[in-house]
């Protein structure tokens, strides 16, 4: 019938390099904002187990300096739930750059561009994935970004709307999304910005981080 599968894992981002060259994917990574990410992730409630990463040797081997298994490390176990999930961002972020960046079949897509411009940028990702822009698609993309209220509330609900799913997925205002920075305290969005310096520099102009 001519589609395409997708597959939407974001725990598998450490696997890319693995899914394109003996799967033949075309990957798209979506990297975020660290303070913007940060700010998601504890308005949502999540956390990470740092220590699971550290439990893959290979992982370790071929994927992570000797100084980002430190950083880990020292976060296992941390009150500090900012720190960690920042610490996080830094590690995976520096693979996308090191491993990721200069790999055939791989697109690095910011976040913050899809949601100023979602039109634009899904269809730069269509023609990059080998897939046909109609404007049956265009349509449904505007009015994917730009219903509801760019809130968090209502995830993992059955939908009919754009076909039978029940995923993270909903409609919203994605330039609302560009705000998101601000849920985090200054103080703590300054911690982010400090702990993610280096890797955040290449991947976002200053005034975004």
């Amino acid at each position: 019938r001519g589609r395409r599968a997708m597959l939407d894992d974001p725990f598998a981002l450490l696997s890319t390099r693995w899914l394109v060259e003996r799967l033949g994917c075309r990957a798209v990574v979506l990297v975020r904002d660290p303070v913007s990410l940060v700010g998601s992730w504890q308005r949502l409630g999540w956390t990470a187990d740092l220590s699971a990463l550290l439990a893959q040797p290979l992982l370790a081997r071929d994927l992570l300096s000797d100084d980002e298994v430190a950083s880990l490390r020292s976060m296992i176990g941390s009150p500090d739930e900012v720190a960690r999930i920042a610490t996080l961002w830094r590690v995976a972020y520096g693979v996308v750059q090191q491993c990721f960046a200069d790999l055939p079949g791989v697109r690095i897509q910011p976040y913050e561009d899809l949601a100023a411009a979602p039109a634009l940028g899904f269809a730069e990702l269509y023609d990059f994935c080998g897939l046909r822009w109609s404007s049956r698609v265009a349509d449904t993309v505007r009015a994917a970004t730009t219903g509801g209220t760019g809130s968090d509330e209502g995830s993992h609900r059955w939908s009919l709307r754009f076909g039978l799913s029940k995923t993270a997925f909903r409609p919203m205002d994605s330039r609302t999304m560009l705000t998101a920075a601000s849920r985090l305290p200054e103080a703590d969005a300054n911690q982010v910005r400090e702990l993610t310096a280096d890797s955040a520099a290449d991947l976002y102009p200053a005034i975004r981080v």
